[in-house]
């Protein structure tokens, strides 16, 4: 855009991978930090700037409790403009088993407090880990659909999973327990990259 200032705003925008672009045109900025653990998130405004309203001076930072390693896969705009952040994680102090993470802010960049505990939640979908997430989507009715792995035994390896969470967070009646799972055979490796929803 020809009225996006990518000069005053190249610093602080570095390492940031995934966008996402609300109703008003602000970008939506997020940054697993890998090392120090927990989500970075900016917002710029319409022409490039760094939005000092949004969070404490245009940044929020989330810490998942237990988790580490947070590595954040898709960032989905709600159409009240609040942030839905999916990814997964390293639990802590056992880094061998990956969790489902999400987290939800406002528009303002709080943590929306009416969407799981204090705006956050993780699920695994197996004692043995292996969540790792590969995309989300949001459905006409707010919920939340999350594709990931799963691995029911150390035998049959890793299968797709689904996940589908209801607007305030919790798991949904759907499949088992809020989780369908699915293999196309008895020994891959399965993810789903990607979820949505047909008319039906």
């Amino acid at each position: 855009s020809p009225t996006f200032s990518i000069g005053s705003t190249a610093s602080p925008i570095s390492g940031y991978s995934l966008v996402g672009v609300d109703s008003l045109g602000r970008s939506i900025l997020v940054q697993g930090t890998y090392i120090s653990s927990g989500i970075s998130v900016k917002r710029l405004n319409a022409d490039g700037s760094l939005d000092t309203g949004f969070g404490t001076n245009g940044v929020t930072t989330v810490r998942v409790s237990g988790l580490k390693y947070d590595n954040p896969q898709a960032v989905l705009i709600r159409p009240d403009n609040k942030i839905v952040i999916v990814g997964d994680a390293y639990a802590d102090p056992t880094p061998s088993r990956q969790w489902v993470e999400v987290v939800q802010l406002t528009e303002n960049g709080r943590l929306d407090v009416a969407f799981g505990e204090g705006g956050k939640v993780a699920f695994e979908t197996s004692s043995r880990g292996g969540n790792y997430v590969g995309g989300a989507f949001i459905d006409p009715a707010g919920k939340l659909l999350i594709a990931t792995s799963h691995v029911a035994s150390m035998s049959s390896g890793q299968d797709i999973a689904v996940l589908r969470l209801n607007t305030d967070g919790s798991l949904d009646s759907f499949g088992s327990n809020g989780v369908a799972t699915f293999s196309t055979n008895n020994t891959g490796m399965e993810l789903g990259h990607s979820v949505g929803v047909l008319p039906d």
